[in-house]
C-alpha cells in the first residue's frame, strides 16, 4: 500500500464533501497519525517514485543523445 489509512480517510472525506479539488495534494500531505502518534511519510511515496522515474528517463535520453554524437570507428 502506498498511502496510509489516514491519507485514504482524508481523501474519502474530501470526496464525500462533494469536492475532488486538491485531492492529490491532500493524499501527498503526511499528517500525524492520530492512532499511532507518528508521521506517515509513505503518503508521498508514489509522487516521489514518479519524480525519480522521470529523472532517470531524462538521464537516459541525455546519454543516448551523447552516444549518438560519438564518431563511428
Amino acid at each position: 500500500m502506498a498511502y496510509s489509512n489516514m491519507a485514504i480517510l482524508r481523501a474519502v472525506r474530501k470526496l464525500e464533501s462533494g469536492s475532488a479539488e486538491g485531492l492529490k495534494e491532500l493524499l501527498d500531505s503526511p499528517e500525524m497519525d492520530e492512532e499511532r502518534g507518528y508521521l506517515c511519510f509513505t503518503d508521498t511515496l508514489l509522487t516521489s517514485l514518479r519524480a525519480a522515474l522521470d529523472a532517470v528517463s531524462e538521464t537516459i535520453r541525455f546519454l543516448k543523445a551523447r552516444i549518438d554524437m560519438l564518431p563511428v570507428v
